[in-house]
């Protein structure tokens, strides 16, 4: 993956580059020494360009494999810099011919602001405008587990893409929030369908209490926001977190009632043909989220 080398790494992009018609470029660094950290930047720069070339990269420094559907990608920066998801796209509308078309984008209704902090933990700062449902903000709603997509709700959804792992997740973590400040509902999901978490996963929720995640919810004069910062261990359990730089990552709103559900990258059950669906789960179609080097939007 020559796309997330860095300056530890320079002995794998020379293993990668030997056989190529870049291998002159790192072999003139190596001869001329005042110029050998521009050259070998240069190689890299190059090297990149040409994986993008070969898999196909989605308008960012995130890198969608060849035969896989173009998906919504994000450079996110270290905190406190952010990358910001918008436009989210209307899947479903419960309203009886009345309010958005399924298809149409929402602007600026849903955004969401995202950084991440050491490749240890994402901020995401949703600012949602249009009020929730009657009742749905609720100060003193404490529960864990809450039904929270049954009223306004914030959800993403997240996979880590290991090294050598399939692009497409079938091991993904569900983090759901609403209105009320502790109202929360979690979960590690289990789809090898591709297209409805089996109902097995839904027997081994994680304890709220034990996720390390911090919320904050507020109601604004627009709508309501939230504030999580999200360990990443608690999204991957057991993976080596140093060897992850990107994630298969999706984002979802439910809003009003009668109810609309727009997602930052659309999912959809085509393909699904009689096969159980639960739109919101079809993760071949989540979005990436790649994780910057530095603040400044760079990954040198």
């Amino acid at each position: 993956h020559a796309w997330s080398i860095d300056r530890s790494n320079i002995r794998v992009c020379n293993l990668v580059l030997h056989h190529s018609p870049l291998h002159g470029c790192l072999a003139e660094s190596a001869t001329i020494m005042p110029r050998r950290a521009a050259r070998i930047r240069h190689c890299l720069l190059v090297a990149v360009g040409a994986v993008a070339a070969a898999t196909g990269v989605n308008g960012s420094g995130c890198t969608i494999p060849a035969g896989h559907t173009s998906v919504e990608c994000l450079d996110v920066p270290q905190c406190p810099a952010t990358a910001t998801a918008s436009d989210f796209t209307v899947l479903v509308n419960t309203m009886n011919g009345s309010g958005p078309t399924p298809g149409t984008k929402q602007g600026e209704r849903t955004t969401v602001e995202v950084c991440h902090r050491d490749w240890l933990s994402l901020e995401l700062h949703w600012k949602l405008v249009g009020p929730p449902v009657p009742g749905a903000f609720r100060p003193n709603l404490t529960e864990c587990h809450a039904k929270v997509w049954e009223e306004d709700a914030a959800e993403q959804y997240f996979a880590p893409l290991r090294p050598g792992a399939p692009f497409d997740p079938t091991n993904y973590t569900e983090v759901d929030v609403g209105p009320g400040r502790h109202a929360e509902w979690l979960g590690h999901m289990y789809n090898p369908s591709g297209y409805a978490p089996d109902p097995a996963s839904y027997t081994t929720l994680p304890e709220c209490n034990a996720s390390g995640i911090v919320r904050t919810v507020a109601n604004t004069s627009t709508g309501w926001t939230v504030d999580l910062v999200v360990p990443l261990a608690f999204l991957a359990p057991g993976v080596d977190l140093r060897m992850v730089r990107q994630w298969r990552a999706n984002m979802y709103r439910w809003s009003g009632s009668p109810r609309v559900l727009s997602a930052w990258s659309p999912t959809s059950c085509a393909g699904a043909g009689t096969a159980s669906c639960n739109i919101p789960h079809v993760p071949h179609l989540f979005g990436v989220f790649n994780l910057l080097e530095r603040t400044d939007g760079s990954t040198a």
